[in-house]
């Protein structure tokens, strides 16, 4: 697949998501890697708070 059919892929599967949990998390993935600037410590705790609350929904 070339990059714009992956992209429009991900819109396609993004449109279906109904989990604010997961929309949470992708908006967080997506601003972290659009904002490099983010001191990676609040990256790095961002990504702990998110796994300890996949723990505690699973």
């Amino acid at each position: 697949m070339d990059i714009q059919a992956e992209i429009n892929w991900i819109h396609q599967e993004i449109d279906k998501v109904k989990d604010p949990t997961f929309v949470e998390k992708l908006k967080s993935l997506l601003q972290s890697i659009n904002n490099p600037t983010v001191d990676s410590d609040v990256v790095y705790n961002i990504d702990i708070e998110n796994a300890l609350e996949d723990i505690k929904t699973r």
